[in-house]
This record gives structure tokens, sequence and C-alpha cells, in this order.
């Protein structure tokens, strides 16, 4: 049964591994989960290796990587403004990287709002070197600087995959 406080799962996405690193930082640690068992779902003796992918569920798919869990309930710094992520662990909820790296003191703002009487997850950047959002590979390489998405995340069958990107 899926958490009922969770608002999102962060899953690293960039292939050099900082972000997987900075999420492994000990600021990030009440939101860390660390990569499950890279076995995965038991399987019998008897069952062909690699598992068939039927036997994988699909919900488990990203849980053999490092990941950060978003929930209400979770007291963040700036409660007006949400999550923030960036490279200052003094302003920030969530160490996001370093400033060489690309990632801004403050970065992006995540907030939680209704819109048209739907729940929405809200990105704002506020970056100096601007953040691209992507849905499922879209739009992933379209920066903007100071601007908010509001992400409509309604979807019959599985879930989005909503890619935040810091473009230097």
């Amino acid at each position: 049964m899926e958490d009922p406080k969770l608002i999102a799962t962060l899953i690293p996405s960039d292939t050099s591994s900082h972000t997987a690193n900075a999420f492994c930082h000990k600021h990030n640690r009440d939101r860390y989960l660390a990569p499950e068992d890279i076995d995965g779902p038991a399987l019998s003796s008897r069952e062909p290796t690699p598992a068939p992918s039927e036997l994988i569920d699909e919900h488990c798919k990203y849980d053999f990587t490092h990941r950060l869990a978003l929930k209400f309930g979770k007291k963040v710094k700036n409660p007006a403004k949400g999550f923030c992520f960036g490279a200052n662990t003094k302003i920030c909820d969530v160490l996001s990287g370093t400033r060489r790296h690309g990632i801004s003191n403050v970065h992006l703002y995540m907030t939680f709002g209704a819109f048209d009487g739907k729940k929405r997850l809200i990105p704002k950047d506020v970056s100096t070197h601007g953040t691209a959002v992507a849905y499922s590979g879209q739009a992933r390489d379209e920066v903007h600087d100071h601007f908010v998405w509001i992400l409509d995340l309604d979807k019959e069958e599985g879930k989005w995959e909503v890619e935040v990107c810091t473009k230097r």
C-alpha cells in the first residue's frame, strides 16, 4: 500500500552520479531511501534467470537506485514556499548538488497546490542557471529561468515520469 503522505519520489536521472551523491548526503538523511537489494523480488530456484518481466513489479523498477521521498508532515524551512532545493544546506530542505555542478544556492522550490479542483505539484525555478522540466522525456532541453510549472499528474495507467534538469 502506498504511503498516503507521499507527494513524490525523486530519482536521479543524470549519468554523472552527482545527483545520487547529493541524495546520499547527510543533509537529506530524513528523506533518503537507499537502493533495495539488487536481487529484486524473490524467485524460486526453478524460475528462469533473468526473471520474466511479468514477475517484476512495474512500481518497483526505480527501487534499485538512490531516492528521496517528499512527504506531507515533514517540516520545511520555509512553509510559504515549499520544499527548497539547492546547494546551500543552511537555506535548503534538500541538497541537490553543488555550485560547481550548476546548482544555485537556492535552485528550485517544490510546492503542492490545488488548481481546477485538482491537486498539482508545482516546481518554481529561482536559479541562476535555469531548469528544464520534462514529462516522460518531452521538453528536456527547454531551459527556463524563474519559471513556474504546474504539473498535471493525472494519469489513468501507471505514473508520470517527470524529470527536473539543471542546465549550466
